[in-house]
């Protein structure tokens, strides 16, 4: 899977704290080892990044949870299935939803308190889902949005693994009841058969898709249960081998266990980012944490490394495994975006707090619950604290009031504009805007702004939403009529706008400075896909097939529409996937050769080919924007990939022969690029101009461009005199 930066793993949620197996009612303190191992290498890749694919925890948590499950339901065969399925669901609820709805609840007043009124309101959707157990399916749909994918993560993120392991129990208990029912299955070994058959059956098929589906939308398999059925399955099929695992001699447990642990502990470390996950990257450790659960399995006494690895501190981690993973992930999110410390510190201080709300959580919450079993009911005051959660987190995503009086309009504000007498416009605005920089670099705390800091999707432009626009990603790249806004006062003449999505986002200043002097304006925009005719790798694999074709579309329509000007710009990271071409000797020179190619096409056509540089990269407002947080950290740098890119722009131009804009004096004072200026927010998320400050350079793009078509006149007249 290769989708940015790994997604947070919750451990599922795991049975009673003291895991007996069901068999022979022998305590199982290897699966709090195991327990405790999982949770170790999740929390330490999460915290200090090391190992890497410590993430695989979650997986062993999967194998373990099938196991336990399974055999519970097993030793219920004999009873009647309703009886079964209804105990089941039960105790289900008693282990999964008071611990969990009281992180939900916490976690979101927490957001509230501390982070902008964007972020909260995102993260009260999140607890949403996350309590009706779908946080898996919004997860998947959010990584796989363009835009929202580049938002800070959710700190409820890490609740999609409880939401998959919550969906194959709606349907793994039934499943097991009607087989039971259907065929009057009364003893433990015909019962054991059907579910060996039936878990097998499971764990083959959804693992063949999630090999299939892994690579061919990694971010969808990640999340999805359909990938992830067969890890739990998997345990289930240990569980149904009870008796065959009971034959195993007992030297060779011993082996098992340590080689199972060894397994888990290569795979933590060898796994990566670019690993194929789940499938089939998910097997190294699902196995190995089968096989330790079938070393463990039918064993009359404890083995030697039972005995070596069962420590009291060891086994306290496992019993406090479910609410470490739920308060660790929000704690460490939560630290990041507003504990302004040395990272250790803050490491420190997320590892502390989370094993102190781990420890409160399970002896005031948790265990109480656990405790209480048929004969033993739960009081109802906590059970009424439970409803208490359940409500806060319902509240929470109750939309707020809107603008209050403290926040601006764009009517409040200034229009840009040169100083009266200015004789170089485009170079007297350019000042003007670097005072309003610079002042924003000088402001200590965030002004009122347009759209505010606290809601800064309230900046997106409709022109990348708007379906029936179709400016962004059109379904019909070959549709020259699609997104094209026509002049008020038309005198026949036409721009093109082309590129990914920061070419989209200066589309409402481009609209509003030159759709007065009379332009029709036409956009054909994709996401990730540059104006310059490169090869390069596109995450998922569908956006590259839709880039290729949509620019060789863009550049076919400019004999149709015959533009006086066309207009490209991009992402500041525009090398990334870029595939060097053969003959030339690295990137720069295949993206340079990749625009003079799209120049030479747009000359075909009679037009003047223009490269807009692009805003800067900045953190995303959501993540900066909080209410314990300042401008600096919402600053950004034009070091690093924007100035290469403009660079490479400038480089083009100069052998091309065509225009470039370049836009770092309109966003940064040397190297530092502050979010806001002029009273409004420069971008809504880390790299794309608001609305508001992309019409705000309205008057400065009419400037430049028209400076441009200027250059192309006299282009013409020259050579038309030669």
């Amino acid at each position: 899977m290769t989708v940015g930066a790994r997604s947070p793993e919750a451990p599922a949620a795991g049975e009673a704290a003291t895991a007996r197996d069901s068999h022979d009612r022998t305590f199982r303190s290897d699966i709090q080892v195991l327990r405790a191992v999982a949770v170790l290498l999740v929390v330490a890749s999460h915290v200090l990044g090391v190992p890497e694919g410590g993430f695989v925890g979650v997986d062993v948590f999967f194998v373990i949870s099938g196991f336990l499950i399974t055999r519970m339901l097993l030793d219920s065969a004999g009873r009647p299935w309703r009886e079964v399925v209804s105990h089941f669901y039960a105790r289900r609820a008693r282990r999964i939803l008071p611990a969990a709805l009281t992180t939900l609840a916490v976690t979101s007043v927490a957001s509230w308190l501390l982070l902008s009124r964007g972020r909260a309101d995102s993260i009260a959707t999140d607890a949403v889902w996350a309590a009706l157990f779908g946080a898996n399916w919004h997860f998947a749909d959010i990584g796989t949005d363009y835009f929202t994918s580049t938002a800070p993560p959710s700190p409820l993120q890490h609740y999609w693994s409880l939401a998959v392991e919550e969906q194959f129990y709606v349907v793994w208990p039934l499943l097991l009841a009607v087989a039971f029912a259907a065929l009057r299955a009364r003893g433990r070994r015909t019962a054991t058969g059907v579910a060996l058959a039936l878990a097998g059956t499971i764990a083959a098929t959804s693992f063949v898709w999630a090999c299939w589906q892994s690579a061919d939308a990694p971010t969808v398999a990640y999340f999805s249960t359909f990938t992830r059925a067969w890890e739990i399955a998997l345990g289930a099929v240990v569980a149904c081998s009870a008796t065959a695992c009971g034959r195993l001699p007992h030297r060779l447990r011993d082996g098992l266990v340590l080689g199972s642990l060894a397994a888990i502990a290569l795979a933590a470390f060898v796994i990566t980012e670019q690993t194929t996950f789940p499938g089939p990257g998910a097997a190294l450790p699902v196995l190995a944490a089968a096989v330790f659960l079938a070393a463990g399995t039918g064993v009359r006494r404890p083995l030697d490394t039972h005995r070596l690895l069962a420590r009291r501190s060891v086994l306290h981690l496992g019993v406090l495994s479910y609410s470490i993973y739920l308060w660790h992930w929000p704690v460490l999110i939560l630290a990041r975006e507003t504990l302004a410390v040395e990272p250790w510190v803050r490491n420190v201080v997320v590892l502390g707090l989370t094993l102190v709300l781990a420890e409160v959580t399970y002896r005031l919450v948790e265990r109480p619950f656990l405790a209480a079993g048929s004969r033993t009911r739960v009081p109802r005051w906590r059970w009424g604290a439970v409803a208490v959660a359940a409500a806060v987190v319902a509240a929470a995503a109750v939309p707020g009031p809107g603008a209050g009086p403290d926040e601006l309009s764009e009517q409040d504000l200034p229009v840009l504009a040169a100083p009266a007498g200015s004789t170089d416009t485009a170079g007297a605005m350019i000042g003007v805007l670097q005072n309003q920089l610079a002042e924003a670099l000088a402001t200590p705390d965030f002004p009122d702004l347009v759209p505010s800091i606290r809601e800064p999707l309230a900046g997106v432009p409709e022109e990348m939403t708007d379906f029936d626009a179709k400016c962004l990603n059109p379904p019909d790249p070959t549709d020259a009529s699609a997104c094209t806004f026509e002049a008020l006062n038309p005198n026949g003449r036409t721009v093109v706008l082309i590129g990914d999505s920061i070419a989209t986002s200066w589309l409402p200043g481009i609209r509003a400075a030159l759709g007065p002097e009379g332009f029709a304006v036409h956009a054909v925009t994709f996401s990730s896909c540059p104006p310059a005719l490169v090869d390069f790798a596109l995450d998922p694999q569908p956006w590259q097939e839709e880039c290729a074709e949509g620019r060789a579309a863009a550049l076919d329509q400019l004999e149709e529409l015959q533009p006086d000007l066309v207009i490209g710009s991009v992402h500041q990271d525009a090398f990334g996937g870029v595939r060097v071409e053969p003959g030339q000797p690295d990137i720069h020179s295949t993206y340079v050769r990749g625009l003079l190619e799209v120049g030479e096409r747009v000359r075909a056509a009679g037009a003047r080919f223009v490269l807009l540089g692009p805003p800067p990269h900045a953190p995303n407002p959501l993540g900066c924007g909080g209410p314990l947080q300042h401008p600096v950290d919402c600053e950004s740098s034009t070091l690093g990939n924007f100035d290469a890119t403009t660079y490479v722009f400038s480089d083009a131009a100069q052998q091309g022969g065509f225009g470039f804009v370049n836009t770092a004096p309109w966003f940064c004072v040397d190297t530092r690029c502050p979010a806001f200026a002029g009273g409004r927010l420069i971008r809504f998320d880390d790299a794309h101009l608001t609305r508001q400050f992309s019409t705000y350079l309205a008057p400065l793009l009419r400037e430049v461009l028209n400076l441009e078509l200027i250059a192309a006149g006299e282009s013409e007249q020259a050579t038309a005199g030669g």
